[in-house]
């Protein structure tokens, strides 16, 4: 089974949230979102979810898909 796909979305969703966090730093306002992080969070959310389906795990299925 090709956990892979599990550590590249797990460290995507760590790494989606850096954007937000240099915007916030740099423009003090935390109403501004950033593209970039909500790009890397849709892809590790994908990932994570084809994970999951992999798996067969039905209720990380559900929480992934949600």
């Amino acid at each position: 089974m090709p956990h892979w796909v599990g550590i590249v979305g797990a460290a995507l969703n760590m790494f989606a949230f850096v954007p937000q966090i240099k915007l916030l730093l740099k423009t003090h306002h935390a109403g501004a979102l950033s593209v970039r992080s909500n790009v890397l969070n849709a892809a590790a959310s994908g990932l994570l979810l084809a994970y999951a389906v992999m798996r067969g795990d039905a209720i990380f299925i559900v929480v992934m898909g949600y």
